[in-house]
């Protein structure tokens, strides 16, 4: 991640762009290590979830260090919230305790609690869960899945009644209940799903920089300097930050060469 984050900046790429890239990053990992989790019964358990949860601290140390938004990390949110369930499922042998606590856990679905329970790997001497539990995720899957499928059928009959009709609302909100159903019943997260992407204005880039890194720190040393040293450094300091604006719109605004403005010119005259 660092040498990703080294040439995206050393290239100039504009923050906004950056933050994209990182959070496209993010995405996949969070997906490719929660359905590595889930799918592998060898970390289905409460001991390679302490340590799991232990390499996420890591990551979001690196964000702070870097000086990215705290946001990124909410793409692991859910790996997050499957380890934790996997450290204290066991000691969860009360039912409503079970479900008060799964209900905490709201970027998990009932088919990825089913999947954890039943294909738990218990350490030695740790409690087994009893059996009512296994029933309820696997009543709790079957009743949400039953209840994803009439609600779809409801939403293409809507479809139906709608077709006559030239607005294309009808289908922008059936494409969003599509993906929430599909959120609720697959068990794998989709580590391939492109996050929206947008381009910085001009604006931006021109009042923003390409990349505050590159600014030039106020010495440490100021506070020694004389009255008249001091108004100097000031007065050098914003004409330098007046110049590398001016560069910067130079190099964002678009402009027509002086040359070409003759030939326009030449041509105008000719008519």
């Amino acid at each position: 991640m660092t040498s990703i984050l080294y040439v995206l900046q050393s290239y100039d790429v504009h923050p906004v762009i950056v933050i994209q890239a990182m959070a496209q990053l993010f995405h996949f990992l969070s997906c490719e290590v929660f359905n590595r989790i889930l799918f592998n019964k060898k970390h289905l358990c409460r001991s390679r979830a302490l340590q799991i949860r232990m390499n996420l601290t890591v990551i979001e140390e690196w964000v702070r260090e870097h000086h990215l938004p705290t946001s990124l990390g909410a793409y692991f949110n859910p790996v997050i919230q499957l380890v934790q369930l996997l450290q204290c499922v066991s000691q969860l042998t009360d039912l409503m305790d079970f479900i008060h606590t799964v209900k905490a856990f709201d970027l998990l679905n009932p088919m990825q609690v089913k999947r954890l329970v039943l294909n738990y790997r218990y350490e030695v001497q740790e409690p087994k869960l009893p059996e009512e539990i296994e029933k309820y995720t696997m009543q709790l899957a079957e009743d949400t899945l039953k209840s994803l499928q009439t609600e779809k059928q409801q939403q293409q009959e809507a479809e139906k009644r709608s077709m006559d009709t030239s607005s294309s609302r009808p289908n922008s909100i059936s494409s969003l209940g599509s993906l929430l159903i599909r959120d609720m019943i697959v068990e794998k997260r989709d580590a391939k799903y492109m996050l929206p992407f947008s381009l910085p204005t001009t604006t931006n880039m021109v009042h923003s920089g390409w990349n505050n890194t590159h600014q030039k720190p106020v010495p440490a040393c100021k506070e020694n300097m004389s009255l008249s040293d001091s108004i100097y450094f000031e007065l050098k300091h914003k004409m330098s930050i007046e110049r590398e604006k001016n560069m910067r719109e130079r190099s964002i605004i678009p402009t027509i060469p002086e040359e070409w403005l003759e030939r326009l010119d030449h041509h105008t005259g000719q008519y």
